[in-house]
Parts: C-alpha cells; sequence; structure tokens
C-alpha cells in the first residue's frame, strides 16, 4: 500500500536513473486535472507506459500510467477521473510542495 508523505523539494539538484528494483517512487503533483497530472519526481524517475498506484488519504486508490518523461518530470494519466475531493486534495498537496508515493504496479502477462 501506497502512503503519502511530505517533504521539501528545494535539495533536489539530480535525477536517478530507475533502477530494476525501484518500486517506489517520490514526487510533487503539479497541474493537477480531473484526468490527470504532470509529477516532478525526487530520485528515480519511472519510465513511459509505466503504470503506478496513488493513495490519497481517505480516498480510494488512483492507478494510470506515465505518458510521457521529460528529465525529472512525467505526465500522468489517471485511468479513472478524480472525483472533486480527491483532485482537490492533490492539488493542495502540489500547493504545499508535499510529495506523494507510488508503487509501481507488478505487470500480468496477458495470455
Amino acid at each position: 500500500m501506497t502512503t503519502l508523505t511530505a517533504a521539501p523539494m528545494s535539495d533536489v539538484d539530480h535525477v536517478n536513473v530507475l533502477a530494476p528494483e525501484t518500486t517506489t517512487f517520490r514526487a510533487v503533483a503539479r497541474h493537477v486535472t480531473h484526468d490527470g497530472c504532470q509529477f516532478v519526481f525526487r530520485e528515480a524517475v519511472p519510465g513511459p507506459a509505466q503504470r503506478l498506484t496513488l493513495v490519497l488519504e481517505g480516498h480510494s486508490p488512483v492507478s494510470g500510467v506515465v505518458r510521457w518523461i521529460v528529465t525529472d518530470r512525467a505526465g500522468f494519466a489517471f485511468d479513472h477521473g478524480l472525483d472533486a475531493e480527491a483532485m482537490a486534495e492533490l492539488s493542495d498537496r502540489s500547493a504545499l510542495v508535499s510529495e506523494i508515493e507510488l508503487q509501481l504496479e507488478p505487470v500480468v502477462a496477458n495470455d
């Protein structure tokens, strides 16, 4: 299960390449909309088309996919649009420059 954590982003001066064992990413949400947002990653960065899940306290888990990556930033599309309360919670975290953890979803082979 993912958790919501808070930490300042001011000490970020580089981005590490995604390591194969990485399953948790720390990021700050920006430009939050009903359908997605931009994440600014603190350390490791997922790859394009990577599926991730985040948990906002008091809300159902939010799953989605990374659509694009530019250095430490990623466009993230939610599988299902956020309701107004979840969108406000994620936006409030952005205003506070709080980061959020996202969990790597297991890959399921198609039969």
